[in-house]
């Protein structure tokens, strides 16, 4: 028998200095799936800073999630400034964690592998799938149908939501929403020159029957042009690039007085191998989210590292 989940914080290194980084894992995962990960980070990070994994029950809300960790975080963690890492799902909870309350000590949010707009927009269903979006839990990789996993599908209006809540508080002067900073990091294995016959290392490829019925299901409900992973895309994923009609809380965001940014996507060369799944295992991703939360000046991160400085890009700057 498996052992329950383990929910709340778990110190994997107390804070002697002002800063304290709390990791999240995704879906269908417990914290202890991201200790690798986790300490892989931590061991680039300054040794004064505190290290923390946060479990949290998936199959719930995510408006529910956020508030949870929020609380988990005012009454488990002492440093003046706290940064949140989150995989997959993690990072939308971490991101209403982050606009929960006010006065808040999260400070930096990034955000890796997540759906930032979504797993699945209207735009990739067709009228029948739209029709019955309920139907797509039969495709999704991500099924049973929990509150959690529909909540991946609903994100666009409940970051909206949240945004609406604090524009009515920042016009109060009520919250310090716009003192936050938001990266992301994406998967990239699926990208547009892939084409839909290619697999992620993630991949397992077997049940040839099972994926042919899956393919003339696909055909009905969903009209994706490209390769897909059926989580997450890099434009859901992408935080830098909003489109004309993306509204959210990252949004009320601003650079500051020197013109360091408050949002933005970065990579690494390795992220084109590395799918939804398989990116916790590279390195890099691991010395990349670290270089974004050491460096206050984002503009600064590969100058900083000289083994950053030939792998990432950072947009919509890059880093010189």
């Amino acid at each position: 028998m498996s052992a329950a989940p383990q929910y709340g914080l778990l110190t994997l290194r107390k804070e002697q200095g002002p800063r304290a980084v709390v990791v999240l894992h995704g879906i269908r995962q417990t914290r202890e799936d991201l200790r690798d990960f986790a300490t892989e980070i931590g061991s680039r990070l300054p040794q004064a800073d505190g290290l923390y994994l946060y479990g949290y029950n998936h199959t719930a809300g995510l408006e529910r999630n956020g508030t949870a960790l929020c609380e988990a975080l005012n009454a488990g963690i002492d440093a003046d400034r706290i940064d949140l890492v989150g995989y997959s799902m993690g990072g939308l909870v971490s991101r209403l964690a982050a606009s929960e309350s006010w006065p808040s000590r999260i400070h930096t949010v990034v955000t890796v592998a997540t759906p930032n707009r979504g797993s699945i927009s209207n735009a990739e269903l067709t009228a029948l799938g739209q029709i019955g979006r309920s139907i797509f839990q039969i495709i999704s990789p991500l099924a049973p149908r929990t509150e959690g996993v529909k909540d991946l599908t609903r994100v666009v209006p409940i970051m909206q939501q949240r945004r609406d809540r604090l524009k009515g508080e920042l016009t109060a002067g009520r919250t310090t929403a716009r003192d936050r900073r938001y990266a992301s990091i994406p998967a990239l294995f699926y990208n547009d020159d892939r084409t839909e016959f290619e697999f992620g290392p993630s991949i397992a490829l077997s049940g040839t029957q099972a994926a042919i019925k899956l393919m003339s299901l696909k055909i009905k409900l969903i009209n994706m042009k490209k390769a897909h992973d059926g989580i997450v895309t890099e434009r859901s994923n992408n935080l830098s690039e909003p489109g004309p009609i993306d509204f959210s809380e990252v949004h009320l965001t601003r650079a500051d007085a020197s013109g360091n940014p408050a949002l933005c996507h970065a990579v690494t060369d390795a992220c084109r191998l590395h799918d939804h799944s398989s990116i916790l295992r590279e390195t890099s991703v691991a010395g990349l989210v670290a270089g974004l939360l050491i460096n206050d000046d984002w503009r600064n991160v590969r100058a900083n590292d000289p083994e950053l400085d030939l792998r990432a890009r950072l947009y919509p700057f890059d880093c010189t």
